[in-house]
């Protein structure tokens, strides 16, 4: 762990390669109960000019600067970003493929808090199932990927576009969709369980309806609201 000192310097500095083949990639891989410790205030893992991929099942503290390239994070659940000041991860936002990823192996439930991230290009739910916490500063869209769910068990923001992945043209049996859980519940009452600043395209998936009680009588809900138009 770097000393109490934030301005002592990354704890984790990556450098391209500028003889590497195109489309090589720098990774860096926090697995399940592994941690990276720097200084909260300070930065735990220092992306290239080149194209970094980061993917943390545990626990990272201090802040990601994944810097120039084409980057990715990619969220496992039970991964953990920790950092004082503001945003924690910094996708750079110079690159066309800037992404942060949630990826479930499992099916435990994931949590990620978009209100931490800054200059990405989009969130993908490429696979499991996840919820969001918060909502980022800037228009992010958001995307659910044909292995991927989007849990909504209370109120959530989505500050940009909402969107499902394109299904394959030759669909098979059995392949997954895209899919956005909606759970009706005394959160949820009253208010857009999916809100969206941008458009709503809820084509090429399925919107799943659970009535988790909480309430009695006649009760109002809605499940999808958007700024924009919305299709679907």
């Amino acid at each position: 762990m770097i000393g109490g000192d934030p301005d002592a310097g990354a704890l984790i500095v990556r450098t391209a390669d500028p003889a590497a083949p195109a489309g090589q990639t720098n990774r860096i891989e926090n697995q399940l109960n592994a941690s990276i410790l720097a200084d909260p205030a300070g930065v735990a893992i220092q992306g290239s000019s080149g194209d970094d991929v980061v993917v943390n099942a545990g626990l990272i503290q201090g802040r990601i600067l994944l810097g120039a390239g084409n980057d990715r994070y990619l969220a496992e659940p039970g991964g953990q970003l920790a950092a004082t000041g503001g945003f924690a991860l910094d996708g750079g936002g110079d690159g066309t493929d800037d992404i942060v990823e949630l990826t479930a192996r499992s099916g435990a439930l994931g949590d990620f808090d978009a209100g931490r991230i800054q200059n990405f290009k989009e969130i993908r739910v490429s696979s499991g199932r996840w919820q969001l916490t918060g909502q980022t500063a800037s228009a992010t869209p958001l995307v659910v990927d044909r292995a991927g769910t989007l849990f909504l068990d209370r109120p959530t923001t989505v500050n940009g576009d909402y969107s499902h992945a394109p299904l394959p043209l030759i669909p098979q049996p059995n392949d997954p969709e895209p899919t956005l859980h909606t759970v009706l519940n005394i959160q949820t009452l009253g208010a857009p369980i999916l809100g969206a600043t941008g458009s709503a395209d809820l084509a090429n998936g399925v919107l799943e309806v659970e009535v988790g009680g909480g309430f009695r009588g006649e009760a109002e809900f809605v499940l999808v609201r958007a700024d924009s138009d919305s299709d679907g």
